[in-house]
C-alpha cells in the first residue's frame, strides 16, 4: 500500500492496546464490531449469556484471525444479564473479569487498584437487562 493511500485511513490502529468489552458480541452487528475492533488493534472481551454461542464466536474469530498477534487479543466469558436477581452481581463479575490484568498480560500497566481500565463498552445484545427499562415490559 502506498504512503498516500495509507494516509487516507485515519482510523487504522486507533484502537491499538485498548480494551473493548462487547456484550452481545457473538453474532450480528456485535460480531462485526468485535472483528473491526480486533482488526484495528484492540484487545477484545466478548460476553454472552449463552456459553455455547460465546465459545463458537471466539472460535470463529480465532479461525478468521489465526495469527497469534490476533488470537492473543481475544477472550470472553459468559454472564447472564437478563436475570434481575443476579444482574448486579453478574455485572460486577463481568467488569472485574474485563479489567483484570491477567487476561491480556502484555498490555497497559494496571492502575493502583490493580485493574486495567476499559476503553470502550459495546452493548449489542438482543436481550436487554431487566432493570434497563421497566416501562418496556
Amino acid at each position: 500500500m502506498s504512503q498516500s493511500t495509507t494516509n487516507n485511513f485515519i482510523s487504522i490502529n486507533k484502537l491499538t492496546n485498548t480494551r473493548v468489552l462487547l456484550i452481545g458480541g457473538t453474532s450480528g452487528i456485535g460480531f462485526v464490531v468485535a472483528r473491526a475492533a480486533l482488526e484495528h488493534g484492540a484487545n477484545i472481551i466478548l460476553s454472552s449469556s449463552n456459553p455455547e454461542r460465546l465459545a463458537s464466536a471466539i472460535s470463529r474469530l480465532k479461525t478468521l484471525y489465526p495469527d497469534p498477534s490476533f488470537t492473543s487479543r481475544i477472550t470472553g466469558k459468559a454472564y447472564d444479564l437478563s436475570d434481575e436477581s443476579t444482574l448486579e452481581t453478574n455485572i460486577i463479575s463481568l467488569l472485574d473479569y474485563a479489567t483484570s490484568p491477567s487476561i491480556f498480560p502484555n498490555t497497559t500497566p494496571p492502575t493502583t487498584e490493580g485493574k486495567i481500565l476499559l476503553n470502550h463498552i459495546s452493548y449489542t445484545s438482543g436481550t436487554r437487562p431487566s432493570r434497563v427499562c421497566r416501562r418496556c415490559r
